[in-house]
């Protein structure tokens, strides 16, 4: 199961919530391993070595 097609996370975490953005810019850069919302305040990086 996806991340955000959990109940849980549906019921807990509405659009436009900025705990939901940033949930999900994080899971985003985690999986492909890249920075994501570059010059933002909602920049991330991801901080784990991808499993190859």
């Amino acid at each position: 199961m996806i991340l955000q097609e959990a109940s849980i996370f549906q019921e807990k975490l509405k659009d436009g919530d900025s705990a939901k953005e940033r949930i999900l810019n994080r899971y985003k850069c985690e999986s492909i391993g890249v920075t994501v919302e570059t010059g933002t305040p909602k920049q991330q990086t991801a901080i784990s070595k991808p499993c190859n």
